[in-house]
């Protein structure tokens, strides 16, 4: 059995996978390290720290353990051009299709108890000459099914 946050963040890649929106973003586990990694589409999403605020094996006594984690992640658009508006757009429109798509299965394909969050922060930037970038940082967060 997959840890429940390994498990989550293979089912919303999967169900991301399946929405048009997504088709194509480059899906990563960690940052591009080098500038040869980053996607020629130029958009992607990778995950980021995973937080544990709360393990509640103590409440749960014979039954196990239940987490609310909160799984880090970035949306990154890099667009050519002199427009710093366009790359933001599609920032907000992947964010927007990721809230919708956990809305849609808030249980994650059953692998978590309810995903009860999302947050995050977005901001544009130059990323290289006559290139913009736009990224969204945020977190979900769950409360995993009993183990």
């Amino acid at each position: 059995m997959a840890h429940p946050v390994l498990a989550a963040k293979d089912a919303l890649r999967a169900i991301l996978d399946a929405r048009p929106a997504w088709n194509y973003v480059e899906f990563r586990d960690a940052p591009p390290t080098e500038t040869e990694d980053v996607s020629h589409t130029g958009d992607a999403f990778w995950w980021e720290a995973v937080e544990v605020p709360e393990d509640g094996w103590a409440s749960l006594g014979a039954r196990g353990r239940r987490l609310t984690f909160r799984i880090g992640f970035s949306i990154v658009v890099i667009e050519t051009g002199d427009d710093s508006r366009t790359p933001e757009e599609v920032a907000w429109n992947l964010y927007e299709d990721l809230e919708l798509a956990i809305k849609a299965n808030p249980t994650l394909n059953n692998t978590v108890r309810q995903v009860t969050g999302l947050t995050g922060r977005q901001g544009n930037g130059v990323y290289a000459p006559s290139k913009w970038q736009s990224a969204f940082s945020g977190a979900i967060t769950c409360l995993s099914n009993d183990y």
